[in-house]
Order: structure tokens, then sequence, then C-alpha cells
């Protein structure tokens, strides 16, 4: 018998004044804005009509993803699994200063190493434990949402990106953290069958 697929639903959380003002937030319990408890009831709404089943619920730990997780918790009767691994990165002395959206870009993709911030190399590491840990937990396939943020959606685009092969994401020994802008409130969609890996939405906000 064929094992069913596992479809991965990433989710960045939802708006927080930070995103907006240009804060660096990192491991802050920074809350959602209006708009960004918007995002998490549209979101909610989109998964409550999805295709497939959802059959677990998976969220960082930190507020402003356990905010977002909360409405979508509601709306397909799941509880929340809060899991650390899936925490922004950590950016030391920067945390809770506003700079200038070029050097916060250059912050989050990691171009920038801030006193006292979580190593980009630790980082990737935590975040590859996290999206390969999926098919083991879920091993019976089905659907599971990850409510996380920017961050670590960005570097699971960039291990499937550095292996040409759609197969389980690699570690390559440098990793570049930049790629296009994780939307707030939007869904990345993994498919994982047979040891492959495929990306079939990005920025989904429909």
């Amino acid at each position: 018998m064929t094992a069913r697929p596992l479809h991965i639903l990433l989710v960045r959380h939802g708006q927080t004044n930070s995103n907006t003002g240009g804060t660096v937030q990192g491991h802050l319990p920074t809350p959602l804005n209006a708009v960004g408890h918007q995002q998490a009831l549209a979101v909610a709404k989109r998964l409550a009509r999805w295709p497939t089943p959802i059959d677990a619920l998976v969220s960082s730990d930190l507020v402003r993803a356990m905010q977002t997780a909360s409405p979508i918790a509601a709306a397909l009767n799941l509880p929340i699994q809060p899991d650390a691994a899936w925490r922004e990165r950590s950016l030391g002395k920067l945390e809770g200063q506003t700079v200038g959206d070029e050097m916060l870009w250059n912050v989050a993709s990691g171009e920038l190493e801030p006193e006292g911030a979580e190593p980009k190399e630790v980082f990737v590491e935590r975040v590859y434990g996290a999206i390969t840990a999926l098919p083991r937990r879920f091993d019976n396939g089905g659907t599971a949402v990850v409510v996380t943020h920017g961050g670590p959606i960005r570097i699971v685009l960039k291990l499937l990106l550095a292996n040409r092969r759609p197969r389980v994401p690699v570690k390559p020994d440098r990793l570049d953290l930049a790629t296009d802008r994780i939307v707030n409130g939007s869904i990345l969609e993994l498919k994982v069958a047979g040891g492959h890996w495929e990306a079939l939405r990005l920025n989904e906000v429909g």
C-alpha cells in the first residue's frame, strides 16, 4: 500500500507593529496588531476550506505566532502543538531597536551578525532539524500546518533550492538567507512523497 504524501503548510504569523515600524523582533514577545489579527482570521477561514483535511497544528511558541495559531485552532478544532524549534532567529542586542528597512533586511537575510545573536549556522541547523523531523513526526502522511516566521520559511526555501534534485533538504556549508520577502499571513505549501520534496505554493494569500 502506497503511503499518503505529507503536505506541510508553513504559515507566516500576522502583522505586528514591529513589522510595519522597522523594529527588530527576534525572540521578543511582540503581539499582533489589528491588521495581524485580521490576517490570522483570514488564514483560519482559508485553512477551514482547504482541499484536504488538516490533521495537526504546530506553532512557534512566540506570542505573535501563537496568536496567529489561535483562530486556526478554533476553525480546525485542533490543539496547538507549540514547538520552539520554529522560532524566529534570536537577534541579540538589536532586538527591540528600530532600524531602517535596508538594515532590517540585512539582519533578516543574515548579512549582519548582531552581538549576542543566534549564530547563522545554529539557526540553519535548528530549522533544518525542524523541517526534516516533520515526515517522521507525521509518518502517516496527511496535512500539517506550522505557524512560524519569515526567517525559518526563508531557510526552508533555501534548503530546498540548495539541492538541485527535489529530495530531502540538504545543508550546504554556506547558506545565503536572503530570498523574496515572505508576506505576513501567507502560506508556503510543501509536498513530501517517497522522499521527494516539492514546493506547491509560495506567499499564498488567496
